[in-house]
């Protein structure tokens, strides 16, 4: 027997004894009669399935037809329905005329077929097997395959063990490394590991995974400047595990929002002008995708401007900017301590100071309290100051002096 046809075979018998549903074998109780019991997928007497019979000489489809006829009697001269319906523990009994039939049977909305010999000393193996038009019998050689219809696929020709075949009925040979067909693709096809894939064969099985989890390293790009600063066309940077197919940054402005990155897509310049006039927070989002799409957030921060430093006493609520200092009325210039706002608990300094000066604080809150290693600092109470920065933002701040005055090294704490 041909290696296609034992395939055949094993084929049918796999399906008889691993299908979800199992008629159980007839018992051939008189020439004429076809007999059992069909069993559910849980393994319980099908109650009241619909049994469909229908000749397999000629006859085959989903569902089969033409139908056959049945009858109660082994005389065959009552009729019965067909479709016929198995009793409450799932058992049929039937009369017909003596040859192969196809018995299909409908269990919760599922098909299922088998063949079923009627006759007295029927060995009821299914042979010679009849599919379609065309008849095979045991130990027919592969060439009879061709024109044969299986699952409504007609063969167009002859196969071999060596060879596929594929959904459309055709078999064909590989090609080199490749797999000659798949589905309704044809030629010489094979399977590439893509940059950043892993590519494991074992068996028949081939296994296509990323290399290297798909992650955003880094994300660079943002800032923190004073209230009343431009920046142009700010860029930004970006390292990722895998090369991504496409990346993105989109802003909370909607300038130039989204700019789509160019491959390797790690650097993306956003075209526009970024400005606040008072403190504000404007996030950059990198939306890059490999399989997956990732996240990754950078912000731009505008912020007041706070100094402090020594000098000497006497100075009015005059002040003005001179780039990152401060200038008081009697010309003490105060640097810059940080851009943000003071915040309670947070230290300043140390100033360092000849003896005989006074520590300033310019500052953005009028109702603040300070200590200095631990104890009470004294300082007056604050002038109220109209400053305008050197971007030319306006604010109200509040000009600290110290009551005493000081010498050496001093760290002031914002106590309240």
């Amino acid at each position: 027997m041909t290696h296609a046809l034992k395939s055949l075979r094993r084929f049918i018998k796999l399906v008889w004894l691993l299908g979800p549903l199992m008629l159980l074998p007839a018992s051939l109780k008189a020439q004429g009669y076809m007999t059992g019991q069909v069993i559910s997928p849980s393994g319980k007497p099908a109650a009241y399935a619909t049994v469909r019979v229908c000749p397999y000489s000629g006859g085959g489809g989903l569902p089969c037809s033409p139908l056959s006829s049945l009858y109660s009697d082994l005389a065959l001269t009552q009729p019965i329905a067909n479709p016929y319906t198995t009793d409450q523990y799932g058992n049929f009994s039937v009369a017909a005329a003596s040859t192969t039939y196809i018995l299909q049977v409908t269990v919760s909305g599922a098909v299922y077929s088998y063949l079923y010999t009627v006759g007295a000393g029927a060995a009821g193996t299914g042979f010679p097997i009849t599919l379609g038009s065309t008849s095979i019998a045991s130990g027919s050689t592969t060439t009879a395959l061709a024109g044969l219809t299986v699952n409504g696929v007609t063969l167009s020709a002859a196969g071999a063990a060596t060879q596929y075949l594929d959904k459309t009925g055709h078999y064909s040979t590989p090609a080199g490394a490749g797999v000659a067909s798949l589905n309704t693709l044809t030629g010489a096809l094979t399977i590439a590991c893509g940059t950043g894939l892993n590519c494991v064969t074992g068996g028949s099985t081939i296994t296509i995974s990323l290399g290297t989890a798909f992650a955003i390293t880094s994300f660079t790009g943002g800032w923190t400047v004073p209230v009343g600063a431009a920046v142009v066309n700010p860029s930004f940077a970006a390292t990722y595990s895998v090369t991504p197919a496409s990346a993105s940054i989109t802003n909370t402005d909607s300038i130039s929002s989204p700019t789509n990155l160019t491959t390797p897509f790690t650097s993306g310049t956003i075209t526009g002008t970024f400005v606040k006039t008072s403190p504000a927070t404007t996030t950059f989002t990198l939306s890059a995708t490999q399989g997956s799409t990732l996240t990754a957030t950078q912000t731009g921060n505008w912020a007041w401007e706070i100094f402090g430093g020594y000098g000497a006493a006497g100075a009015t609520s005059t002040v003005n900017a001179s780039g990152t200092t401060a200038v008081l009325s009697n010309f003490t210039v105060l640097p810059r301590l940080q851009i943000g706002a003071e915040t309670i608990g947070e230290p300043l300094g140390p100033f360092t100071g000849l003896a005989g000066q006074n520590i300033y604080l310019l500052l953005t809150g009028g109702s603040h309290t300070f200590t200095s290693a631990g104890l009470p600092a004294a300082f007056n109470a604050p002038l109220t100051v109209s400053f305008v920065n050197a971007d030319g933002a306006s604010v109200t701040m509040y000009l600290y002096q110290s009551t005493n005055a000081l010498y050496g090294n001093y760290t002031i704490v914002v106590a309240s």
